[in-house]
């Protein structure tokens, strides 16, 4: 196996090792979202040298500045920031609009599944903060509800990744 093919194979494994913690606990430690960022990058740079180490970096930076809005609202955990900006340093900056798309698309389906899992009760509350939103009073703060099944969005940021390997340029 190459290097390439090794660190990529690592990189991938990192991934699926993320999307099987954030299903069981709703964390991605930092360490792995690290060693996801390293060995993305050391995917790129064994393809393509030090370019490929630019363009995996410039990805990585653009993923986490895109999704700081979200993070600093409150719609987006830290860990997901952290999650998505290492996985695109493995997509590098040619296939991040794939890999952008295909999360946010992924994310949209596991959101709604998730939804429809959950209790009548959370369901309502999702309502209650969409209505708010059509009528122009912003989103309120997420409520407690205990009976909301959050959303595991490694999931979606490993099929984002896997979108931009089929697809990306």
């Amino acid at each position: 196996m190459s290097g390439s093919l090794a660190a990529r194979a690592v990189w991938l494994i990192g991934l699926a090792f993320a999307v099987l913690l954030d299903v069981r606990s709703r964390r991605v430690p930092n360490g792995l979202a690290a060693a996801v960022a390293v060995t993305g990058l050391a995917t790129l740079v064994a393809r393509e040298g030090p370019r490929g180490l630019a363009w995996g970096a410039l990805a990585m930076f653009v993923t986490a500045l895109l999704l700081l809005l979200p993070f600093s609202r409150g719609r987006l955990g830290g860990a997901d920031v952290k999650l998505a900006a290492a996985a695109a340093a493995g997509i590098g900056i040619g296939s991040l609009p794939v890999f952008l798309l295909g999360t946010a698309l992924a994310g949209g389906v596991l959101s709604a599944g998730c939804y429809f899992a959950s209790s009548a009760e959370a369901r309502a509350d999702v309502h209650a903060h969409l209505l708010s939103l059509r009528l122009g009073l912003g989103l309120p703060a997420a409520s407690p509800v205990a009976s909301r099944i959050q959303v595991p969005y490694a999931a979606a940021i490993a099929a984002g990744a896997a979108l931009a390997l089929v697809w990306g340029s």
